[in-house]
């Protein structure tokens, strides 16, 4: 139960991190270091909480807020890299 819970607040913590890449990269500045150190730093939040949400998948307990924890885990690493590959094609 503990990793659907860890998985879903990851999930969140995620997205104002996201939302601000995706406004410093469409306002054009994409070669800012602290913006790819942010990129990173949601990676690994993605990436972990997507983990946990898949090992706590095959448990009984907590089976709602693991999926809704892995959705939201992978929604902004989705998210993330298509705003790299829109922020290299665009430069």
């Amino acid at each position: 139960h503990g990793f659907a819970i860890a998985s879903f607040i990851l999930g969140i913590l995620s997205y104002p991190f996201l939302f601000i890449v995706i406004i410093v990269v469409s306002s054009g500045e994409v070669g800012n270091v602290a913006l790819g150190a942010l990129a990173l730093f949601i990676i690994v939040i993605g990436i972990v909480g997507t983990i946990l949400g898949a090992l706590s998948l095959k448990s009984e307990q907590g089976k709602k807020l693991a999926v809704s924890g892995f959705i939201l885990s992978i929604i902004p690493l989705v998210v993330l890299i298509f705003a790299i590959v829109i922020a290299n094609i665009i430069e």
